[in-house]
């Protein structure tokens, strides 16, 4: 391994001279230092059974930054012996130091280690090591049941650390879980996620929602002169008439400026004659307020309406960014003005992203999502009005917040006629916003279709179970929804190339693949999120199957005398026995897996059908592969990727390596058309 690997935790007290920086050996000598005290002097070493991170953080957090590798809680299964605490040391200090398997935050860390520590005490009342667990199948229930967390999201935490200790064991230099083990987990803990799986949005009603909030950003940031002018004029306003009548008496009058006029008012109070309608109509911004704040076309406008149609606007511009950034509803909540950023990196080129805080598991208050630029488009519209806010929000808000550039984009309602203070307001539902606004998604366009319906059970077959689901009604969103559906849809193809990944996903932008890939950049993502699209992809599998067995219009076997689905296949999608069928795709006992061609049935595969099709369609001899199922819907893709291997074809000589190459994908495809011809 990499044995010059950086020290990860953020910390000014430990620098490129210290010795802490650098690991040099793995494992490091007993006395290696791994923590410092506030003077940069060596606080714990390798050997300590307490590793001590105190000065590191705020005073009166001290213990959250403690790890005891010698103590387990009470209550817990029992005692590590030595020969495993010596294994959870070696993780312990690699993920202080890998890139890959830093949680982001030491607090982070201390989660990941404590279920490492029940895996340990498990094995040592076995008489086992557990790098060796893995080669005791018989003892995979046991396991499961002794370490199976309280919530879906710290199983999916554990699993996903798990997986990824797999995915680096070479670094660690030994296993923990293997394949095997890990689907094993999984599929224990899947009886509980699938009573309760949040449903994942049909890909038309997805695109039109997302599509229905980009055009309202579209049209604030079209409208964004003429609201700041007329919000500041208004603020002036009030400034004014709230200026007593004189300095003796200490009088206000109303300062309302719409309020209709009469004889006791005084002179000195500026007023609008008419109501706030023509003054927005004036200020061109009468329409925007009537498309998408509360009010009825048939009545007069308000001051109201109008500080409703700024929180609308706040709301749809957070709303928009969550669709993208796989975050929760509490984290693209709190999310500032200043969390869009731009990362270069040299293979890549600019990287866009948001930044923030997680909010559950692992808590780090720099978590990074990378997002498709345009989103920078919902931040700026929500920058904009929280900082029209700011100018006016009170002076316990401005100390909270003292810096104008790094505000909450969730700010609240300000302004002198709103009856609410700056503060930040709980970012609501999805569900909840969409009825309370009433006039932002179309109610016809989320109306439920039957190619809508069937997708929808296809990802989510408990969502029969839901009474507002059913063809013809209207799709009920909900804000969890959003991130589900982007873990789908990301998750689907599986860990292929970025360059397959951007074809396969044409209306999507290039930076969005970047979620696919592992170790295409150093920067430090969300790590929930990775555990969840570990999550879909063990589902993905099943959904193929049964979408395979049930749509045979759709998906042509090219072989008329060979069935690519097995008998349990079949019978467990006649019988609609969804987590059974999840369940034997985990014990890989069927697969199903996505290619250009459709699909794969085959177990395992070494050609894989991703980047590359011509062994699966026979294009180099021997036949099209019995496994292969070919998908009617990839024929205008298929013909698409044949003209641009024809261009590059032009450019190359005949003794070239590629030249092949392309000859047979192009073959590959023509025989895929000419099945399609025939069926």
């Amino acid at each position: 391994m990499n044995t010059h690997l950086r020290y990860m935790p953020s910390t000014p007290l430990v620098q490129t001279k210290s010795p802490t920086y650098h690991l040099t050996t793995f494992p490091p000598n007993p006395d290696f230092v791994v923590s410092v005290d506030k003077a940069g002097l060596p606080r714990s070493r390798y050997g300590d059974m307490i590793w001590d991170f105190s000065a590191y953080t705020r005073k009166g957090n001290e213990q959250k930054f403690r790890y005891n590798f010698g103590v387990t809680r009470q209550g817990s299964a029992g005692e590590v012996n030595q020969e495993n605490i010596a294994l959870i040391k070696q993780v312990a200090i690699l993920c202080l130091y890998h890139p890959g398997l830093f949680p982001g935050s030491i607090q982070g860390l201390k989660g990941y280690l404590s279920g490492l520590k029940k895996t340990g005490a498990f094995c040592t009342r076995k008489g086992i090591l557990m790098s060796d667990l893995h080669r005791f199948p018989r003892l995979f229930d046991e396991y499961s049941n002794e370490i199976k967390p309280g919530s879906r999201a710290r199983s999916n935490s554990l699993i996903g650390f798990l997986h990824n200790l797999e995915v680096y064991s070479e670094d660690l230099g030994f296993l923990i879980a293997d394949k095997a083990l890990l689907r094993h987990l999984s599929a224990r803990v899947e009886g509980d996620r699938e009573a309760m799986q949040t449903p994942c949005i049909p890909p038309r009603i997805w695109e039109y929602q997302v599509r229905r909030l980009d055009q309202i950003l579209n049209d604030f940031l079209d409208h964004q002169e003429q609201i700041e002018g007329a919000f500041n004029t208004l603020i002036a306003v009030y400034r004014y008439n709230s200026k007593p009548v004189s300095a003796a008496s200490k009088k206000r009058e109303l300062i309302n400026p719409f309020f209709k006029p009469g004889e006791w008012f005084t002179d000195k109070r500026i007023q609008f004659f008419g109501d706030f309608t023509r003054y927005a109509e004036v200020y061109g911004i009468a329409d925007l307020i009537n498309n998408y704040s509360n009010s009825n076309r048939e009545e007069c406008l308000t001051l109201q309406s109008f500080h409703q149609t700024l929180s609308i606007a706040t709301k749809v511009a957070l709303f928009f960014i969550a669709n993208y950034s796989l975050q929760r509803r509490q984290e693209f909540g709190s999310l500032r003005t200043d969390c869009f950023q731009i990362e270069r990196d040299h293979r890549l080129g600019d990287i866009a992203m948001v930044v923030g805080e997680t909010t559950k598991t692992d808590p780090d208050s720099d978590a990074r999502w990378v997002v498709p630029t345009h989103v920078e488009k919902a931040v700026r519209v929500a920058t904009f009005i929280a900082k029209l806010r700011y100018q006016v929000a009170d002076e316990e808000f401005k100390k909270d917040y003292p810096d104008p550039q790094s505000i909450p984009l969730a700010i609240g309602a300000a302004e002198p006629w709103s009856p609410f203070q700056a503060k930040n307001f709980q970012v609501a539902d999805y569900s909840l916003f969409l009825n309370w606004s009433g006039s932002i998604l179309d109610q016809q366009e989320i109306v439920i279709g039957e190619e809508d319906a069937r997708i929808a059970l296809s990802l989510t077959p408990t969502i029969s179970r839901r009474e507002w689901f059913a063809v013809g009604k209207p799709w009920r969103f909900a804000s969890h929804q959003l991130r589900r559906t982007a873990n789908v849809l990301m998750a689907s193809s599986g860990d292929v190339s970025l360059s397959t990944i951007q074809w396969e996903n044409k209306h999507r932008s290039r930076y969005m693949s970047i979620y696919y890939g592992r170790n295409h950049t150093n920067l430090r993502f969300n790590k929930n999120a990775a555990k969840e699209l570990i999550g879909e992809v063990y589902q993905s599998l099943a959904r193929n199957c049964s979408e395979a067995v049930l749509d045979q219009d759709r998906f042509v076997r090219p072989h008329s005398n060979h069935e690519p689905y097995s008998n349990k296949v079949i019978n467990l999608v006649s019988e609609k026995s969804a987590e059974k069928l999840v369940r034997a795709a985990k014990n890989n006992e069927v697969s199903c897996r996505r290619t250009l061609l459709g699909l794969c049935t085959k177990l395992s595969c070494e050609f894989g059908g991703i980047e590359s099709i011509s062994k699966c369609a026979g294009a180099e001899g021997g036949g099209i592969c019995p496994d292969a199922i070919f998908d009617r819907l990839q024929g205008g893709n298929l013909v698409g990727l044949k003209e641009g291997y024809i261009s590059e074809r032009k450019n190359l000589k005949p003794h070239q390596p590629r030249y092949k190459a392309l000859g047979y994908e192009i073959l590959a495809i023509d025989t895929y058309l000419d099945v399609m011809g025939r069926s």
